[in-house]
């Protein structure tokens, strides 16, 4: 006979544990039992760059630019939700090829620390300093207008 007996430990517990055989006693065991460990996981999605690889180039940028637009809508209705894209391309296509209303809620989104991208070397973050560091290096520089309006 086996089997696993499941113990619900909210802090370390002594147990002792007796082995019975029919009526005898074949093993007691005295031990300490102590929790497992809790973890926290977090996931950032992310999307990587393959432009002019897997498709032409305007049609890899408007995957990038529909992901941006699923990232944008998952902000509004998820308060925990983060996105990285994975270079400032992504994010200046978006701004060209997009709404200036579009283009407003992404530059809010990256302002509020919803998306991140890793622009220029290294990620752009904290939100704090996105906008002051990315608009002299990675071209935001001063204010943009979306689809040349």
């Amino acid at each position: 006979m086996s089997g696993e007996v499941w113990v619900p430990l909210s802090e370390p517990s002594d147990f002792q544990i007796d082995v019975e055989v029919g009526r005898d006693r074949a093993a007691r065991r005295r031990l300490r039992l102590t929790p497992a460990k809790r973890w926290t996981l977090y996931w950032l999605p992310s999307i990587h760059t393959d432009v002019g690889y897997t498709d032409l180039q305007e049609r890899a940028l408007e995957v990038h630019r529909r992901n941006l637009d699923a990232a944008l809508a998952w902000t509004s209705t998820h308060r925990d939700f983060r996105f990285t894209a994975e270079c400032a391309l992504q994010v200046l296509s978006y701004l060209e090829n997009r709404s200036a209303e579009a283009g407003e809620a992404l530059v809010q989104a990256i302002s509020g620390g919803k998306i991140a991208w890793q622009g220029c070397s290294r990620t752009c973050s904290p939100a704090s300093s996105i906008t002051r560091r990315s608009r002299g290096s990675c071209g935001l520089r001063g204010s943009w207008r979306a689809n040349g309006a």
